[in-house]
């Protein structure tokens, strides 16, 4: 029942006060609405050859980020799970790549977008290389706006993080995928630290995950470099609000809440963050980036003198223009610094701005040298000048608390009357909006080489990929970058040059350059060998006329006469140490026998190989009777117990029935996949399983459970169907 002393207009109280929090939210979804349409403008105009040139972004877009969405796309459009491709270095674990960013659900929205649109143009690679300076101008925005800054002072920020000189360099690189996180990461933070709860920690772990799937790990560690000292700075309380006398133990409980909610978003995320980890680790163990020492850490640097481009935009170098007024007002907020409230921001971006820059400077300050030997995640990455996305994403915030500082001074001043302050107020607004126009004025000085390539021709591509058919072919720009991947041919070149690559792959490209007739070892049977080159590099086959037993079929087209089989069963094993079956390759004839390194054999299949007939019989080749992405099945008459060998690289995700019974994959010919056989017809089939996949997707999948699925409700909904304690009605 209700009281007799409660106020008759609680009802209508109750329906002003929801009626207020309605017009509330829907202001600001039109609010939130306007900036990201804002920003997407504001990057559609400083790219805007794309919608008028009829071009395509160029660089890693179009050499190497666009194959991986045509690959995905294409594997799920045949209905297969996009786990290993075959069109490149001869197959490569395409799951264990980072780069494509399989687990992001941005990539999931490009891969839907191609399916529904029947086809895997460039303009998908584009929507993905668009979005993240966009997300990422929305984020700081949003998390600017928290702090207590200005719309204005926010757009100047953002407007720097989507058309600066950084962000137009980077704009065909995955530099900027995972910084389109950063923001709502930072916002999220700031939620946790003041109302720490689940419910907060979930935005946190929510934001954390996009992060840690979103490709491209250099970046990712970069934008955890910003982050995790962020939150230690909101957790001490220098960036958050000044505590009330008398209330130091509450603000120590509402710390350790803090705390809490962080660390469980953070144990969230990770766990999300092992689909991509634990694969990324398996990888890197196999290929030549664990053989890079810290040479290759402090490569292509950054200089000091590179900090003249902050004031022209004409001045080459690892260019930073933010626009004058951009760099003015970064230097205002040095201010600042006199304000208790914003002092501690303030030299946090300021950090953050002098430590990027020292790390660029990879070869004129010894801080990175230092930081990749003694601390770690350092010593991973390549590219020195990168950290310059630090110097870049300090000075947009210093500039936004800058302006802000200036438009505050201005609308302190006081006023005689309401009038001259509403006058004032649209005044201010004029001059703001003035500002960000000469903003961005600005910034469409800059000139960035390579931003922009032709559209790619398919046609003479599809007309060669149909003649090679299934054969396997070694590109160099004949079928353009990655061709494989486009066209499915089975190329044995491809991307080359990833640093993910397998180790022994990249000791089969270098023996390549000098006896490029190695090839047929590997069922290579054509040679396109010229064409439009969009790569940097030098080609592998320098003179492809005098190499041995090739015919021309036509322009750029050489074939091998008398390629190695794709299968092949083999009595003669020789047992090599391990990463010398190469060597022992070079000397031995096509498609005869097989190599594989010592210890390699289990005891028993070695018993098995030493009862066979001696001396063995000539090599036998088999028949592929049915190749898909992830899966392999040959047929095979062996003599005798022996070897069969697939033209196919070799990965330890493979597993194998022979006959239906499982069979080890073994590694031969140095790099090739092999499986012992006993004498007889044996149906082999291979399939692409690693087996940490099914417990890191589980681990995935738990963790957006974790995220979506609000504990809050389901305790509402124990609490109501729960009957009615006495003494309620």
């Amino acid at each position: 029942m209700v009281s007799s002393a409660e106020p008759p207009t609680t009802g209508a109280t109750k329906s002003t006060t929801s009626g207020a929090l309605r017009h509330d939210r829907w202001r600001s979804f039109g609010i939130a609405t306007a900036v990201v349409v804002v920003y997407a403008l504001l990057v559609l105009t400083t790219h805007g050859a794309l919608l008028t040139d009829g071009v395509t972004l160029g660089g890693d877009a179009r050499t190497s980020y666009w194959q991986d969405v045509v690959f995905a796309t294409e594997s799920l459009r045949a209905g297969e799970a996009p786990l290993w491709n075959p069109f490149e270095r001869g197959g490569y674990p395409f799951s264990a790549d980072p780069q494509p960013a399989i687990w992001s659900p941005l990539s999931w929205l490009v891969y839907l977008l191609g399916l529904a649109s029947g086809g895997h143009g460039h303009w998908l690679q584009e929507i993905r290389q668009l979005a993240a300076p966009v997300l990422a101008a929305c984020g700081v925005h949003l998390f600017l706006r928290r702090r207590g800054l200005s719309h204005p002072a926010a757009g100047l920020a953002g407007t720097i993080l989507v058309a600066g000189a950084f962000a137009q360099r980077t704009i065909t690189m995955a530099t900027y995928w995972p910084w389109a996180y950063l923001g709502f990461i930072l916002a999220a933070i700031d939620a946790t630290a003041l109302r720490p709860s689940w419910a907060n920690g979930r935005w946190l772990a929510l934001t954390l995950l996009l992060l840690v799937t979103s490709g491209f790990p250099p970046s990712i560690f970069y934008a955890l470099l910003i982050a995790v000292p962020y939150a230690l700075l909101r957790l001490s309380g220098a960036a958050g609000r000044k505590p009330a006398e008398g209330t130091t133990q509450a603000t120590t409980k509402a710390r350790a809440q803090a705390l809490l909610a962080m660390t469980g978003a953070a144990v969230v995320a990770s766990l999300g963050a092992l689909v991509v980890i634990v694969p990324l680790l398996e990888q890197t163990a196999l290929s030549w980036r664990a053989e890079r020492g810290l040479d290759y850490i402090l490569s292509n640097p950054a200089s000091f003198a590179d900090l003249w481009t902050l004031v022209d935009p004409l001045i080459r170098g690892k260019e930073l223009f933010i626009g004058l007024l951009g760099l003015a007002m970064a230097a205002l907020a040095l201010l600042e610094i006199g304000d208790r409230r914003r002092r501690a921001e303030v030299l946090f971006w300021l950090a953050i701005t002098l430590f990027g820059t020292l790390l660029a400077a990879a070869q004129e300050t010894p801080l990175l040298a230092l930081c990749a030997t003694y601390l770690p995640g350092f010593d991973l990455f390549r590219i020195a000048s990168r950290y310059m996305i630090l110097t870049h994403t300090g000075l947009a915030l210093l500039a936004a608390y800058g302006l802000d500082l200036a438009l505050r001074s201005a609308a302190r001043r006081p006023s005689p009357t309401a009038a001259l302050t509403l006058r004032r107020r649209r005044v201010l607004t004029a001059l703001a909006i003035a500002c960000l126009f000469v903003q961005v004025m600005d910034l469409r000085r800059i000139e960035v080489r390579g931003r922009f390539a032709a559209v790619q021709e398919t046609a003479a591509g599809e007309a060669l990929a149909a003649e090679i058919g299934d054969a396997r072919a070694y590109n160099e720009w004949t079928l353009g970058p990655r061709g494989g991947a486009v066209f499915s041919v089975r190329d044995w070149r491809g991307r080359s040059k990833d640093p993910m690559s397998f180790a022994r792959y990249q000791e089969v490209e270098r023996e390549v350059s000098r006896r490029p007739d190695l090839l047929r070892h590997f069922a290579v049977e054509h040679l396109l060998v010229g064409g439009r080159r969009e790569v940097a590099g030098r080609p592998r086959l320098r003179r492809p006329a005098a190499i041995r037993g090739t015919t021309l079929e036509g322009p750029y087209h050489l074939r091998f006469r008398a390629p190695g089989p794709e299968v092949y069963w083999s009595g003669e094993i020789v047992e090599t140490a391990a990463g010398e079956g190469l060597r022992e390759l070079r000397t031995r004839a096509v498609g005869t026998a097989v190599i594989v390194d010592e210890g390699e054999l289990a005891e028993a299949e070695r018993d098995l190989l030493r009862r066979s007939a001696e001396p063995a019989p000539a090599a036998v080749v088999g028949d592929v009777v049915d190749r898909r992405r992830n899966r392999l099945t040959v047929t095979i008459d062996a003599p005798a117990a022996g070897i069969v060998t697939l033209a196919e690289v070799w990965h330890p995700g493979w597993r194998a029935e022979v006959d239906g019974v499982p069979a080890s994959v073994h590694r031969t010919n140095h790099l090739l996949r092999g499986v012992v056989v006993g004498p007889g017809a044996h149906r082999i089939e291979l399939s692409y399983r690693p087996r940490s996949l099914p417990w890191v997707t589980g681990l995935y999948g738990l963790a957006w459970l974790l995220i979506v699925v609000d504990p809050r409700l389901l305790r509402r909904r124990r609490l109501t169907g729960s009957p009615p304690r006495a003494g309620n009605t």
